[in-house]
């Protein structure tokens, strides 16, 4: 009776454990995901309270937020977001953001407005992003990858606004535009960026540049120049310790334009994904007076040599063509077709000298007899 009384006592705390732990569960996973699905429209707020938000539908506001994140975590747009004088996305915490849809916003907000004064904020955009104010503003970048667009129409704003970041990347395969500077730094909180990776365009409006950065940069692997329409990619200030330009073909590789270089000295080279051909690649570089202090001015790359040369043709310009000629000191690779007639030649001379000296011996032993 005592024993039976425990055990029936231990099954009902289990069975209360377990509904318990059901509840538990389903509580958590209405607290850790949320989603607007596709055909849904919301005229208010979308209010992110969970650390998955995925939004399929579409959001319209005016004077509110489209998605307001202060949790954190991962939010997520496929479908559509439009605001009026407010941001499409904000974050005031640490949060990974992924754009696959559109986000518009119209009147001064950001499109994308991340914040968070601590922990790490990021961005991948496959979609398209456009405002009149700044319209992608993070804080603490951690990385973006853009391939996407990501766009502004006032001269006064930027289409990327980064800070308060260590060593961050940024690869951009894309369109970033703006009617002023494309990408600026976090004002009074420059990030210090680690690698800017171009293959895409990074355009500014007339009279501006495409990159205007105050934080450091360590690294520009770039491929806009000839062969895009925007031409080349613009710098104002702030120099890379190091460049790398893509040569993808005679017809198409990357020119990097500087003004008021805040150094002439870094390290030049080419992109290991490059392929080049003998010639002439023009105006590489653009803006330097002079490349006594770039390191990797001339130098090998795979079978060729290539040097920067003055373009005589530009003057005062100060613009700088990549020269690439065969690497002499490099033996040529054989035709495989050709190897059984070099073995037969080379078996003919080894046997004609064979002779000469054979006779040559014979010829000796005489004479000393």
């Amino acid at each position: 009776m005592f024993i039976n009384y425990f055990l029936g006592d231990a099954v009902n705390r289990i069975k209360i454990s377990t509904v318990l732990f059901l509840l538990i569960l389903l509580m958590s996973k209405s607290a850790f995901s949320q989603t607007n699905p596709a055909g849904t429209t919301i005229n208010s707020t979308l209010w992110q309270n969970s650390s998955v938000l995925v939004n399929d539908g579409t959001i319209a506001t005016s004077g509110q937020r489209g998605i307001g994140n202060f949790y954190g975590g991962t939010t997520t747009n496929n479908g559509t977001i439009t605001t009026y004088n407010n941001h499409g996305i904000e974050t005031e915490t640490a949060a990974s953001i992924y754009n696959n849809g559109t986000i518009t916003t119209f009147g001064i907000a950001n499109a994308i407005g991340a914040g968070s004064s601590s922990g790490g904020n990021s961005l991948v955009n496959t979609g398209t992003i456009t405002s009149n104010d700044n319209t992608v503003a993070l804080r603490n970048t951690t990385y973006v990858n853009n391939s996407g667009t990501i766009s502004t129409d006032s001269a006064s704003h930027s289409a990327l606004f980064l800070g308060g970041a260590t060593n961050f990347n940024f690869t951009n395969s894309g369109t970033i535009s703006s009617a002023g500077n494309a990408v600026t730094s976090w004002t009074g909180d420059p990030a210090a960026m680690g690698t800017l990776t171009n293959t895409g365009t990074i355009q500014a409006g007339i009279g501006y540049y495409g990159i205007n950065y105050v934080g450091s940069i360590n690294t520009i692997i770039n491929s806009q120049g000839v062969g895009n329409a925007a031409g080349a990619l613009t710098l104002y200030g702030q120099m890379p310790q190091n460049y790398n330009v893509i040569i993808n073909s005679p017809t198409n590789y990357g020119q990097l334009a500087i003004t008021d270089p805040n150094t002439t000295s870094f390290n030049f080279g080419i992109d290991s994904s490059s392929t080049v051909a003998n010639g002439t690649y023009n105006d590489v570089l653009q803006g330097l007076s002079s490349i006594d202090n770039v390191t990797g001015a001339s130098g090998t790359f795979g079978a060729s040599n290539y040097q920067l040369v003055f373009d005589v043709t530009k003057g005062s310009a100060n613009d700088w063509n990549l020269v690439i000629t065969s690497n002499a000191g490099v033996a040529p690779e054989m035709n495989a077709s050709l190897i059984p007639q070099v073995g037969l030649l080379l078996g003919c001379l080894f046997f004609m000298f064979g002779r000469k000296k054979q006779n040559s011996d014979s010829q000796l032993r005489t004479l000393m007899t």
